[in-house]
C-alpha cells in the first residue's frame, strides 16, 4: 500500500508539471539550491507566474518566478494598476497645483543703497587682477556690515568688496537680526551658571 500511494503521489506531480526534482530554488538559509517541496503555482500581483513552496532540508520558503505546465490550467489574475494610477493622481494633482494662482510674495523692505561716486577697486577672479568697479553701489550685507559691489570695467565680472566708503555716510544702517547671536549669549551665560553650580568655590582656611 505504502509503495501504490508514493506512485500515485508522484504520478500526481507529474501530471501537474510540479516535480520536485524539475524545480529547485535559491534557499537564503541553506545559501544553495534546493528542490521545492509542496510547490504550488501562483501568480504575482503584476500578473507574472511563480512557484511558491518550501526548503525540504530547513522549511524555509522558497520561491521561484517562471511559467510551469501547471499554470496552463490556472486563471491569471488581471495586473493591478495601482502604480499607474497614483502616478495619474500625481500629475492631475500637479497641473492642478500649477493652475492655482500663486501666493503672493511677501513684501520685504529693500537694504537702502547708493551709486558710487567714487573710483572702488576689487579682486577680478577672471581677470586675476584689481579691477575698478562700473556701475558699482554702496550697500549694506544682511549683517549689517557695508560693502560694495559692481561689475568689471574689463569683462563684465560680477566684483564686490566689503567696507566703508564715503558713499556709506549718508546712508540709514539696516537693522540687523540678532536672533542668533542673542540665543549665543544666552547658551553661554547658561553655560557659565553651570559650571557655577557643578563647581562651588570652597572657602580655604588658614592652616
Amino acid at each position: 500500500m505504502a509503495r501504490r500511494s508514493t506512485c500515485e503521489d508522484i504520478g500526481a506531480k507529474a501530471a501537474h508539471g510540479m516535480s520536485e526534482q524539475e524545480l529547485t530554488a535559491y534557499c537564503v538559509k541553506c545559501k544553495g539550491m534546493r528542490p521545492i517541496q509542496d510547490a504550488a503555482p501562483v501568480h504575482m500581483s503584476n500578473g507574472r507566474p511563480a512557484t511558491r513552496g518550501v526548503c525540504p532540508a530547513c522549511g524555509t520558503g522558497l520561491f521561484k518566478i517562471g511559467a510551469t505546465p501547471a499554470h496552463a490550467s490556472l486563471v491569471k489574475p488581471e495586473a493591478t494598476t495601482k502604480k499607474r494610477v497614483d502616478k495619474e493622481t500625481r500629475k492631475q494633482g500637479n497641473k492642478e497645483a500649477d493652475a492655482a494662482p500663486s501666493r503672493p510674495a511677501a513684501p520685504t523692505s529693500p537694504s537702502p543703497s547708493a551709486p558710487l561716486t567714487q573710483d572702488v577697486q576689487a579682486y577680478c577672479v577672471k581677470c586675476k587682477a584689481m579691477r575698478p568697479m562700473k556701475d558699482g553701489r554702496a550697500i549694506f550685507m544682511a549683517n549689517g556690515r557695508p560693502a560694495a559691489e559692481g561689475v568689471c570695467a574689463e569683462c563684465g565680472t560680477r566684483l564686490f568688496r566689503i567696507g566703508a566708503t564715503a558713499d556709506h555716510v549718508g546712508l540709514p544702517q539696516p537693522d540687523v537680526e540678532t536672533g542668533k547671536q542673542g540665543n549665543k549669549g544666552a547658551r553661554k551665560q547658561g553655560n557659565k551658571e553651570t559650571r557655577k553650580q557643578s563647581c562651588p568655590q570652597y572657602p580655604i582656611s588658614n592652616i
